[in-house]
């Protein structure tokens, strides 16, 4: 606007005037749809920025869940494999009531897994993918490992079960080796008699 000003004050013909108008018009157009043009890449690329740091928070979030829920069942499987001595029937019930203190979280880890699978749903469906650089593990480990601890729960169930059943036949014959030895000390006490 200025230059034009300049140059209509230095003498410039007004045919030429009206030329350098128009000219003035298509760059101010020009300029105009570059800059909403600007403004709407500026949108998106804010857009974007936004998104990687929402996937870039879902695999920071990812990684804790899984390596939680990883730390959680390698200590129950240590738990659930570690031998056992089985002396009386009393034992073998403690071992059985420590068992279930297992087994109900089991199921809530269970549910955790659940979730963390349909987290990392919703990741690949973001587009953050299902290989996550913050986590040493994949869902499918975990779920294999959780695989694991409920046969390792399973086992331990049966094998203690197996042994109070052992331990209780084992009563039984004490019982009737008590009660036959109760009759012999009576008849010997008889015929001392």
């Amino acid at each position: 606007d200025k230059l034009i000003e300049r140059i209509v004050a230095i003498g410039c013909p007004p045919s030429r005037k009206v030329a350098l108008t128009a000219r003035l018009e298509r760059v101010s157009e020009s300029l105009g749809g570059l800059s909403a043009t600007s403004d709407a890449y500026v949108s998106s690329l804010k857009n974007e920025l936004e998104r990687q740091e929402k996937m870039e928070e879902m695999r920071v979030s990812f990684a804790k869940r899984a390596e939680a829920i990883n730390r959680w069942m390698e200590e129950a499987h240590d738990q659930l494999t570690e031998i056992f001595a089985v002396e009386t029937s009393a034992d073998a019930e403690q071992y059985l009531e420590e068992l279930d203190g297992y087994t109900a979280p089991i199921a809530d880890k269970e549910g955790e897994l659940g979730e963390l699978g349909d987290f990392l749903g919703e990741m690949v469906a973001m587009g953050a993918g299902a290989n996550n650089p913050y986590s040493r593990f994949r869902i499918e480990n975990l779920q294999q490992a959780m695989a694991h601890v409920k046969l390792a729960a399973a086992d331990r169930r049966g094998a203690l079960d197996e042994q109070l059943g052992r331990q209780k036949m084992l009563d039984g014959l004490k019982r009737d080796f008590a009660a036959a030895a109760d009759v012999v000390v009576s008849f010997i006490q008889a015929q001392k008699a």
